[in-house]
């Protein structure tokens, strides 16, 4: 059996930013959403575009035209992080008040 779950981009974007509320690659608690995407070459693959003025100096690698995308997943009470500078290595970090299994 299938059910399926609804939510608005910006709710996710605030689930973001609670779980990495205390890492180094942290979603500022003023982010807002400019923009929202799923992949069509990636299945379940979801992309936000959000802006901050708490995200400054952050450093635009040679080649791109913005910043470095940080990329979060969060599986088993665990939140990984890569690839926010283009350059940082895989983390895997305990959740903030992560779920209890059922």
């Amino acid at each position: 059996m299938q059910k399926r779950i609804e939510f608005d981009a910006n709710s996710l974007l605030k689930l973001l930013v609670h779980y990495y509320q205390d890492h180094e690659d942290q979603v500022p608690l003023d982010a807002e959403l400019v923009n929202a995407g799923v992949s069509q070459f990636f299945p379940r693959w979801v992309m936000l575009e959000a802006k901050s003025d708490k995200w400054t100096g952050i450093r635009i690698e040679k080649g791109w035209n913005e910043p470095y995308p940080l990329h979060v997943r969060y599986e088993g009470g665990k939140t990984m992080s890569w690839g926010n500078d283009g350059l940082a290595a895989i983390r895997w970090d305990d959740a903030v008040e992560a779920p209890k299994a059922t």
